[in-house]
């Protein structure tokens, strides 16, 4: 009879070498996707990290997916606690619209803002987000040349569910990232979102009750 494997859910000798799945979860919808954020943009952190330090053998050509699928997801969950968070403070009974897109939630957000505080600082909100809007504008131009499907989940599947390959499939022409610059880029916007998280939510929202 062989023997039963270790279970993963299980416990280590070592507490540094354990996670805890519940320790960053709370009651609020919204702190929770924060903390999930977090998770995502870090661990694209890291990523980058190891392989701006060594890519001898050209990990980062497969490796870039996951970064991508995780910086995307990392500001879907921001994106997504921002609406909520200002559909509170608007008093609406609204959810989250919006899927995997994060042009349209970027879009939407930018309107809340508007809403509830005016033109003038949603246009202040663009400016301090430039980082985030150029990124999606180019990724945009990237996963989107012909305005047709979002393909979000170009890092997710080599093919999409209608459209055939994804744009990096079947070109010869090499496709490239600056890793370094990368890296940069999830940082400031990361950076960003904390800020803003932190003044909707506990300045604002949690500050006004």
């Amino acid at each position: 009879m062989c023997k039963a494997r270790k279970e993963i859910f299980s416990r280590n000798d070592e507490i540094a070498k354990m996670a805890f799945l519940n320790w960053r979860m709370e009651s609020s919808d919204i702190v929770n996707l924060y903390n999930l954020g977090d998770g995502y943009f870090l661990s694209a952190q890291i990523l980058c990290d190891r392989l701006i330090s060594c890519n001898n053998e050209k990990e980062a050509d497969i490796v870039i997916f996951p970064i991508f699928m995780n910086f995307n997801h990392g500001i879907e969950l921001y994106l997504k606690g921002l609406i909520l968070t200002l559909n509170q403070l608007l008093g609406t009974e609204r959810k989250i619209e919006g899927t995997h897109n994060i042009k349209q939630l970027f879009d939407i957000l930018k309107s809340r803002i508007k809403d509830i505080d005016g033109q003038k600082n949603a246009y202040k909100f663009s400016v301090d987000c430039s980082n985030l809007a150029e990124y999606i504008d180019e990724l945009m131009r990237k996963i989107v040349p012909n305005n047709k499907n979002d393909k979000m989940d170009f890092s997710r599947y080599p093919f999409t569910k209608r459209d055939g390959n994804h744009f990096y499939v079947d070109t010869w022409s090499n496709i490239e990232v600056d890793l370094e610059n990368l890296k940069e880029r999830i940082v400031a916007i990361f950076q960003k979102f904390e800020q803003y998280a932190d003044f909707f939510y506990y300045e604002r929202l949690e500050g006004g009750k």
